[in-house]
């Protein structure tokens, strides 16, 4: 965990460092990276390889298998959640919804690939089919418009 005074912009000799929250587990310093092995139980990756996770919403509709056992609907989420933390995959929160879709959930993934497999692998039980939205945050909705002049 780094001290408070180290938060945000250099550290002592100039080496870069980020803002880590308090759930940050395992920090290591070198002249020029700094990488994180693991924030609260999911995996961070390579802060220099531009790999930090993305933040997607998955809407998610029941088969008629998943119909036919929605007593089963949390359970079966608890074991999706385990399964694609495994692939680098994090729910960061889940909704069950009345409306157009049956479940909406926000998902963070470090790239388009990783969470399409992890999808891939949970709909291919045959109880869900999934539409997914990338999600910008404010700061990265200002890279897109910096980016687009």
């Amino acid at each position: 965990m780094l001290p408070d005074d180290r938060q945000a912009g250099l550290i002592a000799g100039g080496r870069p460092t980020i803002n880590l929250n308090e759930r940050s587990r395992k920090v290591r310093f070198d002249a020029d990276r700094l990488e994180v092995a693991s924030v609260g139980d999911r995996p961070v990756y390579d802060t220099n390889e531009g790999s930090a996770m993305a933040t997607y919403v998955a809407l998610i509709d029941w088969t008629d298998r998943g119909v036919q056992a929605f007593k089963d609907s949390v359970d079966r989420y608890e074991s999706a959640q385990s399964q694609m933390r495994s692939m680098g995959v994090e729910f960061t929160n889940i909704y069950w919804t009345l409306g157009s879709h049956d479940i909406v959930s926000v998902v963070e993934a470090p790239d388009d690939q990783t969470l399409a497999a992890a999808l891939l692998a949970v709909a291919g039980q045959g109880n869900i089919r999934t539409t997914t939205l990338r999600a910008f945050s404010a700061d990265e909705m200002r890279e897109v418009i910096s980016k687009a002049g």
